[in-house]
């Protein structure tokens, strides 16, 4: 067993290089659009479940209800039936799906959390490496609102 000394100055060599990459104006941008965007949409998207839910209830929903609104993979697609909004099924899949495998397979929802739940060099490489491809779904969705 490592000895609790140890683990720290291993953790704090690996965050030490992840900081000095994130540098990196290029990784920066990549990134900070990637995490913007989904922000974006996520808040977008409990604007309208927050619509939906008080036509639902017939009255405003509380600042608790509010604040607990979560993005849930099976309600995406009622959401934005119910405002008879034009979507690609596959597009909600890749961006709020369920998918949990690697860095470079999982949904965008996923990567999102694990980028700020836990940061790492492969989550930053994932970003990296599918940028275009996550840039491409982030702004397809985005069009999803008009």
């Amino acid at each position: 067993m490592m000895d609790k000394y140890a683990f720290l100055r291993l953790q704090k060599s690996v965050y030490v290089k992840l900081f000095q990459r994130l540098q990196n104006p290029d990784i920066q941008e990549k990134v900070g659009k990637f995490l913007l965007k989904y922000i974006l949409i996520e808040t977008l998207y409990k604007k309208l479940l927050a619509a939906k839910k008080e036509a639902e209830y017939g009255r405003k929903l509380s600042k608790k209800e509010l604040n607990s609104l979560t993005v849930q993979a099976s309600e995406v697609c009622r959401v934005l039936d119910f405002f008879g909004m034009t979507y690609d099924k596959n597009l909600v899949r890749r961006v709020f799906g369920y998918e949990d495998d690697s860095f470079n397979t999982c949904t965008i929802k996923k990567l999102r959390n694990r980028l700020v739940h836990g940061i790492s060099s492969a989550g930053v490489d994932a970003v990296i490496e599918r940028y275009d491809s996550l840039n491409s779904d982030l702004d397809t969705f985005i069009e999803i609102f008009g």
